[in-house]
């Protein structure tokens, strides 16, 4: 195991599941409140890991600074090096001089180990220490990204499993987010309307269901139904799991007490570009990891809570059918748009 999301060993194990659920939880309130080095399971002497340890401690995560999705657990990385430049990594980022191509980073890092002073050499070239990293550690772990990233680019890229791995592990996070809401009562009926139902009406209303109609179906008053719907849209707001599972039912609203009540929903065009979606989508997930309500990211460019939950839903199914012809173009775009909405400073206002 690597304890990183994308080995299916380590996402199976019991100490995977722990940590895909944390995850989750910390991805849903920006990671702001989690100090690595100070969680449980913390070791910052960066011991090695015995075998029959790995599996059996407490998930200790790192985050990126640049990307709320890419965390590592260093307690199921066995060798003390790697799990301290794994992290320093995701602390200090890669230096621009190195972050373009792997031919220019080697060759950067060679001159700073040729250089008479590595540490002003490593400095001129954008690297940086911590009272936890040297320069030396900053310069070793993007030399170790690096060889991650031509380890990877061996073999063929075949889409496909990128594809299901990803829906793999979104289903998971989604699943640890559904048993959260669930444990704390986000999930509770209201009124006696349980948040399948409010998805589904607000559906009918959009698709011309007369108010009345719609409180016949629940058979609730309309105060009743108002006080539903402001709650729901407050948990909505809260956790984002009922944000996917409101779209899901927003989209295809014929379920329950709801199925045949209205006309059907016409097949609709692109509800928004690829690009602006990609747009939005790292803006939510950077603006997230920082710390911005999601609300006020989507008033940025216009958007609603309930028009994003339909502009994600048909992009997800866009993905899942046509892989080949969106990976490829939504990994550029995911990197491009990464650098415009990357925090100022972030990495700088870490205290340790």
């Amino acid at each position: 195991m690597d304890g990183r999301q994308n080995d299916e060993e380590y996402r199976d194990s019991k100490q995977g599941k722990k940590a895909l659920a944390l995850a989750h939880e910390l991805t849903a309130t920006g990671w702001k409140d989690y100090d690595f080095t100070k969680a449980s399971g913390a070791d910052m002497d960066w011991p090695d890991l015995d075998d029959d340890e790995i599996g059996t401690l407490t998930p200790w995560l790192c985050v990126s600074v640049n990307d709320p999705e890419d965390w590592v657990d260093l307690n199921a990385i066995e060798d003390s090096d790697e799990r301290k430049f794994a992290t320093c990594a995701r602390i200090l980022g890669i230096p621009e001089s190195c972050a373009t191509d792997e031919d220019t980073a080697r060759a950067v890092i060679e001159a700073i180990e040729e250089a008479d002073d590595f540490d002003e050499a490593a400095a001129e070239q954008g690297f940086r220490s911590t009272d936890l990293f040297t320069l030396e550690d900053h310069v070793r772990a993007v030399e170790m990204h690096w060889d991650e990233v031509s380890a990877s680019d061996e073999a063929p890229v075949d889409y496909q499993p990128m594809m299901d791995d990803l829906m793999k592990r979104q289903q998971q996070l989604f699943d640890a987010g559904v048993a959260t809401a669930e444990a704390s009562g986000e999930m509770e009926p209201i009124h006696g309307i349980a948040m399948e139902d409010w998805a589904a009406a607000n559906a009918k209303i959009v698709q011309g269901v007369s108010m009345d109609d719609l409180l016949k179906v629940l058979a609730v008053e309309k105060p009743q139904w108002d006080e539903a719907n402001a709650e729901w849209n407050a948990r909505m707001a809260r956790d984002f799991t009922i944000t996917r599972k409101y779209a899901d039912i927003f989209n295809n609203p014929d379920v329950g007490k709801f199925a045949g009540v209205g006309p059907k929903k016409a097949t609709e065009g692109e509800p928004l570009t690829f690009e602006e979606y990609m747009r939005i989508q790292v803006h939510m997930e950077q603006g997230v990891a920082q710390g911005v309500a999601a609300q006020a990211i989507l008033k940025e460019h216009g958007k609603t809570l309930s028009e994003w939950t339909t502009i994600q839903s048909y992009w997800s199914q866009q993905l899942v059918r046509d892989v080949a012809k969106y990976a490829a173009e939504g990994d550029r775009l995911r990197k491009r748009f990464q650098k415009d909405y990357a925090g100022a400073g972030m990495a700088d206002d870490i205290e340790f």
